[in-house]
């Protein structure tokens, strides 16, 4: 039984293998992402040859998982299957050069035949708002930990110190 079921399968994903609508697909993925994050988004793995349905991107600077989890609806892994929950970087990331301010936001994402680009649009703008809240957070935490550090001095209003904390504290 294991068997036919098997063939099967193989015969299915055969019908596919000629198909490369879920490689363009990808691809427009990731022009999309390039243009919205610039440099602060990096291709983990080679250029050309990878899966087709597998787009594997870092988000410099940033934690992977943080951002994934303000992708509410969205499938995606911050690791690959037999490291997923793991908070540390990738064995293979590392084995490939990856740094760890690039490898720990790294994301992948798996996209199916179903997938749609105007579902991919939507995920991109999922991203923007992840990314940007996780910048904010860290702006925030930096602030709240100078500010508890900071010791007022007598002339409060006029120092650079508070000058810089009501600088950083506006862009929050």
């Amino acid at each position: 039984m294991l068997d036919v079921g098997l063939g099967k399968a193989c015969e299915l994903a055969g019908q596919y293998v000629q198909d490369d609508s879920i490689f363009k697909l990808r691809e427009r993925f990731w022009a999309l992402l390039q243009d919205t994050f610039g440099d602060g988004v990096s291709l983990n793995g080679h250029p050309v040859h990878r899966l087709p349905n597998t787009l594997n991107v870092s988000f410099v600077g940033k934690a992977g998982g943080a951002i994934l989890s303000r992708l509410d609806g969205v499938a995606a892994s911050t690791g690959s299957a037999c490291h997923a929950g793991s908070v540390e970087l990738s064995p293979v990331l590392k084995a490939m050069g990856v740094t760890d301010e690039v490898g720990m936001g790294a994301i992948r994402f798996s996209l199916g035949r179903t997938t749609t680009l105007p579902e991919l649009e939507t995920v991109v703008r999922l991203l923007m708002n992840a990314v940007s809240r996780q910048r904010f957070m860290k702006t925030e935490t930096l602030c709240k930990a100078f500010y508890r550090r900071m010791k007022p001095p007598s002339d409060w209003s006029h120092s650079p110190a508070s000058l810089l904390f009501i600088a950083l504290w506006g862009v929050i």
